[in-house]
């Protein structure tokens, strides 16, 4: 897991985390625009206090023929750039070479990569064997070819990774963009037919984050109705939804607030088959809440509201904090340099 333990300032555990914590205020960020093009149009119905709103909507006509009028301004500028031919070829290169170094992953017993060159601009998402890994050149098994599978469906699908149900590993959640937008579809795919699950999970294009409550149970977090985003456009709404169902029937069982910058379900394991799945509300940037989800419900963690669970380690949750802490009658610095459970805590229980 990336970032696990590289800055722990504390430890805690079940015992010490149900409880209640604030959440402080939130900052908002507006992003820079041309002012000077975008006054060429005035505002149409836009709100009087906010007159470039109509950026906010990405696809919007007349957003897309701004975008489309600044980069017919700023790409002869860099094309002009003496530099900018060399540049791009040697940046081309780098990122078409066969030599670059494929990274890794460990599912289901075999090494997986996803890969992009030269012959697949949209890229493969392929496997090997540990020990063909190991020699200089491994024999690659193509798992799924994403140009193929776009040119097939007529659509511009870019790879957003996967999300595989453990402990089996052979069912995964393949997420793919339109272009590459923060909208997402995901599918069930199996593999150890190669071939997406006829009837299995699909996730239609939406904002979201998933993960896997069992391998027939998801938890997901998205717009389940028109307009269910926070302000800051994600989703906040978070629902079970088991094999089977229609998006319509799925229980709820987390509700943020519109105000909120998001809210996600996610799991941490171990290596001992312990797991614990918990919910995430991002109340601003930079402040959070967590809650446990148990078969009685859900369960608010006393942590602090600057903190972020990191790893599980024999049932026990290490949480890194970036603001002192005072719990269970231990203080505990966000600057202290190693990770220490308190002794006698309780293990986390499903």
């Amino acid at each position: 897991m990336e970032g696990t333990l590289r800055k722990l300032g504390a430890a805690a555990v079940l015992a010490a985390l149900i409880g209640t914590q604030g959440a402080s205020a939130a900052r908002a960020q507006t992003p820079q625009s041309n002012q000077t093009t975008i006054a060429k149009a005035p505002p149409q119905g836009a709100d009087a206090a906010d007159p470039y709103l109509w950026l906010e909507d990405k696809d919007g006509a007349r957003a897309l023929a701004w975008v489309r009028e600044q980069n017919g301004k700023s790409l002869p500028v860099l094309q002009s750039d003496p530099h900018y031919a060399a540049l791009y070829a040697q940046a081309l290169k780098i990122n078409q070479s066969a030599a670059r170094i494929p990274y890794p992953s460990f599912l289901h017993g075999s090494i997986y990569n996803f890969w992009q060159d030269a012959s697949h601009v949209r890229g493969i998402w392929r496997r090997t064997s540990l020990e063909s890994c190991r020699t200089a050149s491994p024999a690659w098994h193509t798992v799924l070819d994403l140009d193929a599978l776009a040119k097939r469906e007529h659509a511009n699908w870019v790879w957003e990774g996967s999300d595989c149900a453990q402990p089996q590993e052979t069912r995964c959640l393949l997420q793919l963009s339109d272009g590459g937008e923060d909208a997402r579809t995901l599918r069930e795919f199996d593999l150890t037919t190669g071939r997406f699950v006829p009837g299995g999970f699909v996730l239609p294009r939406e904002k979201q984050n998933v993960t896997w409550a069992d391998a027939n149970t998801l938890l997901v977090s998205r717009a389940w109705k028109p307009g269910q985003l926070t302000t800051s456009g994600y989703a906040y709404v978070v629902k079970r939804l088991r094999r089977g169902q229609p998006l319509s029937s799925a229980t709820p069982v987390f509700s943020g607030q519109k105000s909120d910058v998001s809210v996600d379900p996610f799991t941490i394991r171990d290596g001992q088959g312990d797991h614990v799945t918990l919910i995430r509300r991002g109340v601003t940037f930079f402040t959070s809440e967590y809650y446990i989800v148990t078969p009685g419900g859900l369960k608010k963690l006393n942590l602090p509201e600057k903190s972020t669970p990191q790893a599980l380690v024999r049932g026990r949750l290490l949480v890194s904090i970036d603001q002192d802490w005072n719990a269970g009658g231990s203080a505990f610095a966000a600057s202290a340099p190693i990770a220490r459970i308190p002794p006698g805590s309780a293990r986390i229980a499903e």
